[in-house]
């Protein structure tokens, strides 16, 4: 199941008159405490930002980690400004600490929707449910997120993550429109191809798979995958191989010359060969990419009659 992993510094960039009612000016002149709580909230929001827009991931991880100390000293998840707990849920979002995510946010689901920021971290939430294995919940988080959110480019990222968790529930058809009404809004989103390439084969609709691969590799050729790209994972991690295996099916499929099909064939035999070998004994989809491997076998055998013969090195 491949998922893309939403991150940037939008995410807490809302002013934050608009997240909640935080105390004017007279307020903290009463309440010396409530200036203390603001400016410490203020330096935490600051390093979340800093630590969205890093790439390193080790000065990623120290920025969260400093704004995770100060949601503390605010009172962290129990404290009763939603700001501080919203934040910490991102804190720990940054920081892969899944369960700490689901333990700060998953209380505050039913009213996150009524303010922007609890809207935007729900997609944290969504994405801790997913690496645990938790699609029914999941679903439950992008359902809401979908009637909460206009924003296209976000509702890519919701509909195709749903998609990839209704086929883990095994709503093959609804996980098809998902990747579908994806590739309508955004007709170059080579992800959302690749998930449906993947949901087609499971599913045994190899003809329309493979027609789907060709298209997915004409935006996603070469040695090179988005596959490949940070910010894209996979439940579970071999998981990874069924889709690069996929992918070269889609090369094959788009190969101008006997001996380019037939060396894409062989890659695509050697990942679901990956697949297998790195699948527990309990996955439900081994057999499934043994009898792929069989299909390969007659085909890869085929394709080496058609291919021109190497001259052997010397």
């Amino acid at each position: 199941m491949m998922r893309p992993w939403l991150l940037g510094a939008a995410l807490l960039l809302l002013p934050r008159t608009t997240l909640a009612n935080p105390p004017d000016r007279w307020d903290l002149i009463r309440d010396p405490s409530s200036a203390r709580h603001e400016r410490l909230l203020d330096e935490a929001t600051e390093h979340l930002e800093e630590a969205d827009s890093l790439r390193n991931p080790l000065l990623r991880q120290q920025a969260a980690t400093e704004a995770r100390s100060l949601l503390e000293q605010l009172g962290g998840s129990r404290s009763p400004d939603q700001r501080v707990r919203y934040l910490l849920g991102h804190a720990l979002h940054v920081l892969d600490d899944d369960s700490g995510v689901i333990a700060a946010l998953a209380p505050l689901f039913t009213s996150a929707f009524d303010h922007p920021l609890g809207i935007q971290v729900m997609f944290d939430l969504a994405v801790a449910y997913a690496k645990a294995e938790r699609f029914r919940d999941e679903v439950g988080v992008y359902d809401r997120l979908l009637d909460a959110t206009d924003r296209p480019g976000l509702r890519s990222t919701i509909l195709a993550n749903r998609g990839e968790s209704r086929a883990k529930l095994d709503d093959f058809p609804g996980a098809i429109e998902d990747f579908r009404k994806v590739i309508a809004l955004d007709p170059m989103n080579a992800l959302a191809r690749w998930g449906l390439v993947v949901t087609l084969d499971r599913w045994g609709d190899q003809a329309r798979a493979t027609e789907e691969g060709g298209f997915a590799w004409d935006l996603d050729r070469g040695g090179a995958s988005i596959l490949d790209r940070a910010g894209v994972f996979f439940v579970p991690a071999h998981d990874r191989w069924w889709y690069h295996a996929v992918r070269r099916l889609g090369a094959a499929h788009r190969a101008t010359s006997p001996e380019e099909r037939l060396g894409q064939l062989r890659l695509a035999d050697r990942h679901y060969e990956m697949y297998v070998a790195s699948a527990p004994s309990t996955d439900r989809w081994v057999p499934l990419a043994q009898a792929r491997r069989k299909q390969l076998a007659a085909r890869i055998a085929a394709a080496s009659k058609q291919a021109p013969s190497r001259p052997p090195p010397r």
